[in-house]
């Protein structure tokens, strides 16, 4: 292509990263759509409400938008031919800017992804746990970390700014799965309790309980 179109030899390995970079995002652009759009795999075959799948949707492509915008200017121009220094490290910085608005948007107080991991209005006696009575608390510490992330790296510290952005996002990733099944658990042992409270006879409680539960 470089030949045909008569281009610098030099950017015939920056086309090809371009293209590979612009393929994968249209793929990850096609696949969050078949997966968290309107009656999509989240919705019809996992269950997740609709509410969750959109925000999810509108996550995945704020951080899309981000990354063709941002980083992949950010990969072309910090090499050869360009060698530019202060146009790569703004859009670096955009770019986590904008994954962290995303995350932000995941896991604030009030989210359709947190009500649902917190939620038990299914159970009108049960009370709020540790980890909801404390969410606020740490959505705001997670806040304050991704902005320390920025200013680390806008100082200069590219490579520990990654290091821990990159350990931080596994680990409010282990928070939110563990969270989920701390709450799935304790509402399946709570109905299950009331089942065998109001049957006589705990056997057929727990036939039943299986049954509504398919």
């Amino acid at each position: 292509m470089v030949a045909t179109l008569d281009l610098p030899v030099s950017l015939g390995p920056l086309l090809s990263h371009f293209l590979v970079y612009f393929a994968l995002f249209m793929w990850l652009w096609l696949l969050s759509r078949s997966f968290f759009a309107k009656q999509g795999v989240a919705v019809s075959i996992f269950r997740v409400s609709q509410s969750v799948a959109l925000q999810f949707l509108v996550s995945i492509r704020l951080v899309m938008f981000t990354y063709l915008a941002c980083f992949i200017p950010w990969f072309i121009f910090q090499g050869e031919p360009f060698l530019f220094e202060a146009f790569p490290r703004i859009a670096f910085l955009l770019f986590e800017a904008g994954v962290g608005l995303a995350i932000y948007l995941l896991i604030r107080p009030g989210s359709p992804l947190i009500k649902q991991i917190f939620s038990h209005s299914q159970l009108p006696d049960a009370k709020p746990s540790t980890q909801e009575r404390y969410w606020t608390f740490v959505s705001r510490l997670v806040m304050i970390f991704m902005a320390a992330i920025l200013v680390l790296d806008g100082a200069g510290y590219h490579f520990g700014a990654t290091y821990l952005a990159t350990n931080g996002l596994w680990s409010l990733v282990t928070i939110l799965v563990l969270a989920a099944i701390s709450r799935t658990s304790a509402f399946g042992v709570r109905r299950l309790a009331s089942h065998f409270r109001a049957a006589a006879d705990p056997k057929k409680a727990v036939a039943v309980w299986m049954v509504r539960s398919l």
